[in-house]
């Protein structure tokens, strides 16, 4: 069985396509993400899209934490960075926020 990890995509679609590109030549028999793929970049819409429409299965970073809890979970953010995760959250769908709020931090096979 082949698979295909990966992580810390933070918003570069080009970069998430990519790696998808790769994985449907390769034929992968199962797909997980990590998380991170929301935060810092400047695609997180674009690249939850792609998560979502090649079915990948993805556990939370701590950037969807951001998302799906608040930003107070992190006592040492910045001003800045509370700006950057509140631009995230206005950008994404409900339909993304409530895929998020259904990924879990562990995957059970």
């Amino acid at each position: 069985m082949k698979i295909a990890v990966f992580s810390d995509i933070h918003g570069n679609r080009q970069a998430l396509k990519a790696i998808i590109d790769d994985i449907k030549i390769n034929h992968f028999d199962e797909v997980i993400c990590l998380g991170d793929i929301i935060g810092i970049g400047p695609k997180p819409k674009e690249c939850l899209d792609l998560i979502m429409e090649n079915d990948i299965k993805m556990l939370l970073g701590n950037h969807e934490l951001y998302y799906v809890k608040g930003t107070d979970i992190d006592d040492e953010m910045s001003d800045m960075e509370k700006q950057l995760h509140k631009w995230v959250k206005s950008v994404l769908s409900e339909e993304q926020g409530q895929f998020l709020k259904e990924c879990g931090l562990t995957l059970e096979k």
